[in-house]
């Protein structure tokens, strides 16, 4: 059989080789077809998926400098950095907001290209840029502010979270452009089946399952990072594990292992900040050497039981407790020993044997005792509370050890029954214990006193004075007064200044009342500064007038122990230029237990201007021969205290000739004041020739008339 040409096999097959040309051809376009949409899909799918990642990476980044923000705050508050270290901070953080904020607007030019009229950035993009506002504002006032800073940072907070789930949303409209990109690619090799031949059709099917399989997957991984992201940010009080994320990271590569390690991270950056507000929670409410609540843990709770309280018609007691002599021990035995003593006594205080008890460290050596109503016989509160009282001093006043030594303290109460009345606040109700315990302190060591109103009214008016006293000093409302000191020898008039304070609308109040007052602020520095420029005006002008006066002035020792007493001083004297030989500064013995060599020290270097210094109420206090003798002193001033019996009473009689004989011992005058009868001179002048001051020569007068009784006196 003669087998067919090769050009009839052609004609033969041509039809066929048409339909196969023509199939391929078809194929060939919807193979090309199909491959050219598939690259476009993909390139849509690896955009989609490099946008998610850029969010997330954004947002990972806000909230690692929202972290840094929250451990420069705490620096702040903690001190732990200087001012200069802060300001450098936030001009790093201000530096990194401007970088975050180009980041966002090239992610949301990005967005915008995308051929999409459903996303809405608009929110996201309000949401960063309040973000942005906060953190800028707590960094300009962290170094100043902390607390205000805080509440920025809160706000800061709130905004990270709210960009954070508009953030999510545009995640989640990109997976959806993803999913319906899978979708028309599985529409594509539908229509294109038809046309391919059985194999390829085979594969083409393969292939798409193989696809389909892929983007179910691609799918599922991204619904699990937008559902994690919405967890974390609907959970920030409970930041859940997220397992299926831990396993994706292990089970991927590429961009999606990315994505979940950013979630990730994103999480780790919560935790922390949870650990962190609670670390800041522990220091704001627990004193960290005691373990003991703390006075905003103490104020909190009598917030919460105050009104309960009033409602019930019920009292609690508080116990405010100041441990005595804290700073002989902490300056003795230095700060190790005294912290170690605080917690003993904290621990001693906890286990007060009452039921129901709380302890509170306040501050320093001050704690405070809350005992709830159910421990308070009301049949007889006021003997109760003492007998609770004394039972605590006992308790406390069991011996320590403490780095081999043994050592007992003692404590002061100052008790109160809180509410007092139905206005009361918890401020109200620590002032009330801080008023007994201030009242306990003035009665000495290991006392014990319960508020009440007088102790309340008490207290009001001695801030009245301070305050009335305070604008006396600026309205010119006191008075300088002399006393005549009668010398037995000299021809100078010697006088005391004092000081009468007329009060506008109370009239004239006596230094007994508002002296004490003084002393416990700088207002009596003030008053001495006053007292002094009175004297100095005074003595020089008598002396233009030609008159010799001789003037004493007492000085506080809180005036005298200032670092700059000795500069004020000279001050003084080359402004008014008076005659500093007329002028006698008088001191009290407690100077003297302050820092003697200073003392001595100014003493000697205001001796050189002619100053002459006398030691107040001596004997009452703590002078001895060794300090007399390093004492550039030229008299002993007797308090009226030692000459009020001295006449009757053999005690004061040989008190006082024993200070005589010091001042003889040591050539020094003596300056008797208080003297007001004739007997009384009488003993003082069978001792020596003291300088006398008192009623029986002469009352205190203001200066004006002291001054027109020299000049009668000289024209007789």
């Amino acid at each position: 059989m003669k087998k067919p040409s090769i050009s009839s096999l052609i004609i033969f097959l041509l039809p066929a080789l048409l339909a196969l040309g023509i199939m391929g051809l078809v194929n060939l376009y919807s193979s090309t077809h199909f491959i050219d949409t598939e690259q476009s899909n993909l390139s849509h799918i690896e955009k989609h998926t490099q946008n998610m990642r850029m969010t997330l990476n954004f947002i990972q980044q806000t909230g690692q400098l929202h972290s840094r923000l929250e451990t420069l705050l705490e620096a702040a508050k903690q001190k732990t950095q200087s001012q200069g270290q802060l300001y450098l901070s936030h001009t790093k953080i201000i530096d990194e907001l401007a970088s975050l904020e180009q980041q966002f607007q090239q992610l949301e030019s990005t967005l915008n290209q995308l051929p999409s009229d459903q996303m809405d950035l608009k929110k996201w993009k309000e949401g960063f840029i309040k973000f942005k506002h906060f953190c800028m504002m707590a960094t300009d006032i962290i170094a100043i502010d902390p607390s205000t800073a805080q509440t920025y940072l809160n706000s800061a907070q709130k905004s990270f979270f709210d960009f954070s789930y508009h953030a999510y949303l545009v995640s989640e409209h990109l997976s959806k452009q993803t999913n319906q990109t899978i979708k028309e690619s599985k529409t594509l090799l539908e229509d294109s089946k038809s046309v391919l031949y059985l194999m390829f059709a085979l594969a083409s099917m393969i292939a798409l399952l193989v696809a389909i399989l892929a983007a179910r997957k691609l799918s599922e991984y991204h619904r699990d990072i937008l559902s994690s992201l919405t967890a974390l940010t609907n959970n920030t009080k409970n930041i859940p594990e997220l397992p299926r994320i831990t396993q994706l990271v292990s089970k991927t590569r590429g961009e999606i292992q990315n994505l979940g390690q950013a979630v990730l991270k994103f999480r780790d950056v919560l935790i922390l900040n949870e650990a962190e507000q609670k670390h800041i929670f522990e220091l704001a409410f627990c004193d960290t050497l005691t373990q003991l609540p703390n006075r905003s843990s103490l104020l909190k709770k009598l917030s919460t039981e105050l009104e309960d309280l009033k409602l019930a018609n019920k009292q609690n007691a508080l116990f405010k407790i100041n441990l005595n002599r804290f700073k002989l021990f902490n300056d003795g035995m230095g700060y190790e020993f005294g912290d170690e003593l605080l917690k003993l006594l904290a621990l001693r205080l906890k286990h007060f044997d009452l039921p129901d008890i709380e302890c509170f460290r306040t501050g320093g050596d001050e704690f405070v005792i809350r005992i709830p109503f159910t421990a308070v016989n009301n049949q007889d509160l006021s003997s109760h509370l003492n007998l609770l009282a004394e039972s605590l001093h006992h308790h406390v006043s069991k011996e320590f050890s403490i780095a081999n030594h043994r050592i007992k303290v003692t404590v002061n109460i100052g008790m109160t029954l809180y509410p007092m009345s139905a206005n009361d606040t918890p401020l109200e109700v620590l002032r009330h214990s801080m008023i007994a315990l201030h009242k306990s302190k003035e009665l000495g060591q290991r006392q014990t006193v319960i508020f009440n109103s007088d102790l309340l009214k008490s207290a009001n008016d001695s801030f009245e004075i301070e305050k009335d006293l305070e604008k006396a000093l600026k309205n010119n409302e006191l008075v300088f007064y002399l006393q005549s000191q009668i010398h037995p020898t000299n021809k100078t008039h010697f006088a005391e200044s004092l000081i009468r304070w007329h009060h506008p609308t109370k009239g004239m109040i006596s230094p007994m009342v508002f002296i004490g007052i003084a002393e416990k602020s700088d207002l009596i520095v003030q008053i001495d500064q006053w007292m002094l420029t009175q004297a100095c005006h005074f003595i020089v002008q008598q002396t233009l007038l030609g008159k010799s006066v001789h003037i004493s002035v007492n000085i506080s020792g809180r005036h005298f122990t200032k670092p700059d007493f000795i500069e004020e001083i000279e001050t003084l004297i080359a402004k008014t230029g008076v005659d500093a030989h007329k002028l006698t500064l008088e001191i009290t013995e407690s100077v003297l237990v302050t820092d003697l060599e200073d003392v001595i020290e100014k003493m000697r270097h205001l001796r050189r201007y002619g100053i002459r210094f006398s030691i107040d109420d001596f004997g009452t206090g703590y002078s001895s021969l060794a300090y007399l003798k390093k004492l550039p002193v030229h008299e002993l001033k007797i308090d009226k205290l030692f000459i009020n019996e001295i006449a009757t009473n053999p005690d004061d009689f040989k008190l006082v000739r024993a200070i005589f004989e010091v001042a003889k011992t040591f050539d020094l005058s003596v300056v008797v004041e208080g003297v007001e009868d004739e007997h009384q001179l009488e003993v003082l002048n069978g001792l020596g020739k003291p300088i006398i001051q008192g009623f029986i020569y002469a009352k205190p007068i203001p200066a004006n008339d002291w001054a027109q009784q020299l000049t009668v006196a000289q024209s007789v």
